[in-house]
């Protein structure tokens, strides 16, 4: 399963001092679409629905990471799901669908 992440700097940071939800809607999106692409490598994928639960928030100066797994692949669509976590706790749960577009 591949992570990945980045460390929360204050250009990451909304009006309320935390990391943008945008920013854990994109760590999603790209920790999904490495899954996917991980899981089958021969095969080009696009995103065709992205859901993001907002747990808790990601603070200045933490480590911010996403893992994501392969729930089902058919012939032309994967579902995914994963979790974005800071220091341990869990900023976010993440699921999508993949289109699986060829080799």
């Amino acid at each position: 399963m591949p992570h990945l992440g980045f460390v929360a700097e204050p250009r990451h940071a909304n009006r309320a001092g935390v990391v943008q939800g945008g920013m854990i809607a994109t760590l999603a999106d790209v920790a999904l679409g490495l899954a996917a692409r991980d899981h089958d490598r021969g095969r080009r994928q696009a995103t065709i629905e992205l859901n993001v639960q907002y747990i808790d928030t990601g603070r200045i100066g933490d480590f911010i990471v996403a893992s994501g797994r392969v729930l089902r692949e058919t012939r032309h669509i994967a579902f995914l799901s994963g979790a974005i976590e800071a220091n341990g706790r869990i900023v976010a749960s993440m699921s999508g669908v993949w289109k699986i577009i060829g080799r």
